[in-house]
């Protein structure tokens, strides 16, 4: 959850003194995750002259709770228990600290690495003032998973907390809206059940309704954001046939698409092509596993390997224990994924004194931006699978889109429809009709690729089309600007602006009667 409180707000400066707070909740600390939004937005924000205080959950001691709570191994109760109790810290931080006239935006995902606030803390805070923005990513995406209901039951009562939405694809934004259609609203402040009627607008405080605002005018669709780069940056035209992929190293990412690739690339003996792995290696037991399968795949222990992994066992048996006593979770991940680093050091290390042949895959764990942008400007595509397409690794796509990388990715229902909808002539990336393609139609396609230039460079004329226009970063994030602005109360805005034009004339008025006058 990203939450960005905002006394005043404008992408065109008109206001002064502003004051912005951002804070996370648990997410991944990762260059395609939320807490890099956060980030991205505070940057921005700076830059457009706003003053910026950016805060996270586990800076108010909360730091097992955030690692609870982003823990993809442990029951879902585990989880909820502690985005409750991170919701209640939360919430007495903004209502003891926090001036009431604030626009709160929050950034949530249900129900796993999810939303803390619970309608019971939404309705505390909008009877205090506030104004709520959300970004709500991913409702739709998981449409055959058991959770589904569950999802669209909590979605469904937080929904009337919201003055403004955002959402990155229109698949979630006709998912809302068929969520409001189906659920009925319940506020926990009086108890009382909204008509459906009413089930698009907000419970002020007071007895009374405001003007009736249907769910589709409060949601504002929104290009997913670029969060590595602050404009499109393509790097040279010359560059190795490398292949990036990028995202956080657990399970479901692409991991057998990837070593099967890797394996054919080997078994042609195609040396000019090599697989970088790009990202942070999750902090918990699906992390571990994935890595520990990459690596295995890729130095066998067969060819005379040897990768002791104990030491990332023992941190997380201890996992709990170390980051109470570490009082941060960012340093219990940082050390995990050094010792990550080392492994692979280490095996890299055996490739050259034994010289056994390993597969052609490169590890670049837990890199900086400026380490992300020159492996892009060293590869020439970028590969990114999953069930859930293009809504739910949009950010992951865009930024390798962002720095010039060819992204062939899979065709999906939820794949967003500027894409799924467009000619193939036109398009700024590769999509194939499968979900778990075989290695040899990723070989083929990167071949078909190389050898036809004018396919590739018309990609690569589509990609530049849509990444200075749709995806633009800085125009991306102005939207989001705007959206927060509109939560405001622009009205009053309006009128103060008015008045100032109105005092102005009279001023300039009474000089020219007394120029008049004799």
């Amino acid at each position: 959850m990203i939450i960005i409180y905002t006394i005043q707000i404008s992408p065109a400066n008109y206001f002064d003194d502003v004051k912005i707070l951002i804070t996370t909740a648990p997410f991944e600390a990762e260059n395609t995750g939320d807490i890099s939004y956060a980030r991205q937005m505070e940057r921005c924000l700076r830059n457009l002259g706003h003053e910026v205080i950016y805060l996270r959950a586990q800076e108010l001691g909360l730091a097992v709770e955030v690692s609870k709570a982003l823990d993809t191994s442990v029951r879902l109760s585990v989880t909820y228990a502690a985005l409750k109790k991170i919701g209640d810290s939360l919430l007495h931080c903004i209502l003891t600290t926090i001036p009431k006239d604030t626009v709160l935006f929050m950034h949530f995902r249900i129900p796993h690495t999810g939303f803390s606030f619970s309608t019971k803390h939404l309705s505390q805070l909008k009877a205090a003032g506030y104004k709520i923005c959300a970004l709500i990513n991913e409702h739709s995406c998981n449409r055959e998973e058991p959770t589904e209901i569950e999802r669209n039951y909590q979605t469904a009562q937080l929904i009337p907390f919201f003055d403004q939405i955002i959402t990155f694809n229109p698949i979630d934004k006709a998912g809302l809206l068929e969520t409001a259609g189906t659920k009925n609203f319940y506020h926990c402040a009086d108890n009382k059940t909204l008509a459906k009627s009413n089930a698009w607008t907000l419970f002020q405080v007071g007895n009374a309704y405001p003007e009736p605002s249907s769910l589709e005018e409060r949601i504002s669709l929104i290009p997913a954001p670029i969060l590595s780069a602050q404009k499109y940056d393509p790097g040279p035209e010359e560059r190795p046939d490398n292949i990036l992929m990028f995202g956080t190293i657990r399970r479901n990412k692409g991991n057998t698409a990837t070593l099967n690739l890797a394996q054919l690339l080997a078994d042609k003996g195609v040396p000019t092509i090599q697989i970088k792995i790009v990202g942070k290696v999750l902090a918990d037991m699906n992390g571990f596993n994935s890595f520990r399968q990459y690596v295995l795949s890729t130095f066998p222990e067969r060819l005379g390997f040897c990768a002791d992994f104990k030491p990332l066992e023992r941190m997380l048996a201890e996992k709990e224990h170390r980051v109470e006593k570490l009082s941060s979770l960012d340093d219990y991940e940082n050390e995990f994924n050094s010792l990550c680093k080392e492994i692979v050091s280490d095996l890299e290390l055996q490739v050259t004194k034994k010289r056994p042949k390993a597969l052609p895959i490169e590890f670049h764990i837990d890199v900086s931006e400026e380490s992300f942008r020159t492996l892009c400007h060293q590869s020439r595509y970028g590969i990114k699978f999953d069930k859930k397409g293009f809504c739910d690794n949009a950010s992951t796509i865009i930024n390798m889109m962002g720095f010039g990388l060819i992204v062939i990715s899979n065709k999906t229902h939820m794949m967003n429809p500027v894409f799924n909808l467009c000619p193939e002539e036109e398009l700024p990336l590769v999509l194939l009709d499968t979900m778990d393609p075989e290695a040899e139609l990723l070989f083929q396609t990167i071949l078909n690729l190389k050898e036809d230039t004018l396919a590739r460079q018309r990609v690569l004329n589509n990609l530049e089309r849509v990444m200075t226009t749709m995806y633009d970063p800085m125009r991306v994030t102005s939207q989001v600007v705007r959206v927060l602005e509109k939560a405001l109360n622009v009205e009053c805005h309006a009128k103060k602006i008015a008045q100032e034009d109105d005092k102005t004339d009279q001023t300039e008025n009474e000089s020219s009667s007394n120029r008049k006058s004799p």
